[in-house]
């Protein structure tokens, strides 16, 4: 498909419009990818757009040139330009090339912040679980698997339910320290975090000090279970959630 086809089918025609994703990198794997296109019309916060176009689905992102959040910053580096009628997205991109080292190092601290702070919010949640055995009150240890299950004898008035109730998002909130701490260690390698990519680039990450326990991190996200036969069984399930 001609990349530029799809400003045709922007209602914007003024602002500078770029390419990001596998498709901007010309990467081997991007006939299978979806074409993401960054209009930035200083509307970050508007929700993503996904249009069909030659067969094609493209996927409109809203941004600014003034952003400040370094792992965005970095999705924009490399970025092939599809329109660009004032040049200040060139500008853009070359101050984002220069500062490249910066923004990795920016982006590998925030996100070891964020499983940190991911990691205390599942211990929390286990620590708020307590239920009353008649005498004293007592931590449940509970899990995905038996979330609603107490001992023999154990009576649980409904606040302690409730408690229970939160702390079966303990597991999610630990899932979600691993992808922040995944993006770390992507960071600290210099490498571009992506969902469909993420496997191949961890698997990949050169044996030295800092990714010596990278296989930790794969098994806890579960990545290498996500098959394209898994993934596609599992669509049907997953649509009703929206």
């Amino acid at each position: 498909m001609d990349i530029h086809k799809i400003l045709g089918n922007l209602d914007d025609i003024d602002n500078p419009v770029g390419l990001i994703g596998s498709r901007s990198l010309k990467s081997q794997m991007s006939e299978s990818f979806v074409y993401n296109v960054v209009v930035f019309d200083e509307n970050p916060s508007y929700r993503d757009v996904i249009l069909e176009c030659d067969g094609s689905f493209v996927v409109i992102h809203h941004a600014s040139l003034y952003e400040s959040d370094s792992g965005k910053l970095l999705q924009y580096d490399m970025m092939q330009i599809l329109r660009d009628p004032s040049w200040d997205l060139s500008m853009f991109i070359r101050k984002i090339s220069t500062k490249r080292k910066s923004l990795y190092r920016d982006h590998a601290r925030n996100s070891l912040l964020q499983s940190m702070f991911c990691c205390q919010k599942a211990k929390d949640a286990l620590d708020n679980v307590v239920v009353d055995d008649g005498n004293s009150d007592i931590a449940a240890t509970i899990n995905d698997e038996n979330a609603s299950s107490f001992p023999d004898g154990v009576f649980v008035d409904s606040d302690s339910v409730h408690l229970a109730q939160f702390g079966v998002f303990a597991s999610c909130w630990q899932k979600c320290a691993a992808f922040y701490l995944a993006d770390a260690l992507c960071a600290l390698n210099e490498k571009r975090t992506g969902p469909t990519l993420m496997l191949d680039t961890l698997r990949n990450l050169p044996a030295n000090l800092v990714n010596n326990h990278v296989s930790t991190v794969t098994d806890a996200i579960g990545v290498e279970r996500a098959t394209t036969t898994l993934i596609l069984r599992m669509v049907s399930s997953t649509m009703g959630f929206d």
